[in-house]
């Protein structure tokens, strides 16, 4: 059964208040829900997850709605859309449950392959490290308590879709990370040994990079193998999604693996 759309005028309206709070973590968490938006990233929500689609978002002056035949529907008045497409992209917006994200266990086994974990900060190096990773093979990403919310619209942008495919967990806080004494875990420090001196890790094997500004907790060091990106002179580090990126792609299983 095709929903007929609702239309909205009114910025009091309840449903305008819960979409304008979810441009925060907070907000999410609150509502249980998160926006998506771009033509990309709707096309690939209703190919990849109709199941997660609470209810699909228009202008007045979108005709062409696309939506599962049983999701609600909302038209919004242009000025009202305006104010709650944060993403700034022309067609719909989607309203998704947010997934509850399972918790870290360090005793369960892990999976063949890298576990990233991930503590940071910013967004948009969270949305980047999950693509890299959904791109270069790793296992699953473990996201720290430090780390950004994976469904803020800037992760969600930069991630471009990976949320949706790629395992993800949530632990605590970073300096109360731990892991089997038999996992090897890496991290990435400009005084470690060259990246090219390394051979690729075999099997279950970890990948914790520093946060942004802070790095590690002196707890953790003692306890880690330490790469280090060979860099032109002169260069002091690079983005923190990029470092990632790197490790990840030369120490990245063949295709078709993983």
């Amino acid at each position: 059964m095709i929903v007929s759309p609702t239309l909205i005028t009114s910025r009091a309206n309840p449903l305008i208040r819960k979409l304008a709070a979810l441009d925060d973590a907070r907000g999410i968490r609150k509502h249980g829900v998160y926006l998506a938006g771009g033509p990309r990233l709707v096309r690939e929500a209703l190919r990849d997850r109709p199941d997660l689609i609470e209810a699909v978002i228009a202008a007045a002056d979108q005709t062409d709605i696309p939506a599962p035949p049983d999701v609600p529907r909302y038209v919004l008045a242009p000025g009202l859309f305006q104010g709650i497409n944060v993403f700034g992209a022309p067609g719909p917006l989607l309203l998704m449950r947010r997934p509850v994200l399972p918790a870290y266990d360090p005793a369960a086994p892990w999976p063949d392959g890298c576990t990233l974990f991930a503590p940071f900060s910013d967004p948009e190096n969270v949305g980047g490290v999950i693509r890299s990773a959904a791109a270069l093979g790793a296992a699953r990403v473990v996201l720290t308590a430090e780390a950004a919310c994976p469904f803020l619209p800037r992760a969600l942008r930069a991630a471009a879709g990976t949320v949706w495919g790629l395992p993800l967990a949530q632990t605590g806080r970073l300096e109360e990370l731990t892991w089997p004494a038999d996992r090897r875990v890496f991290t990435l420090d400009a005084g470690g040994r060259s990246l090219d001196d390394w051979e690729t890790p075999r099997g279950a094997y970890g990948l914790l990079p520093g946060q942004e500004g802070p790095g590690l907790p002196d707890n953790l060091r003692g306890r880690l193998d330490c790469a280090a990106i060979p860099m032109q002179r002169g260069v002091e580090s690079l983005n923190a999604a990029t470092a990632v990126a790197i490790v990840l792609w030369t120490w990245r299983p063949a295709a078709g693996q993983g």
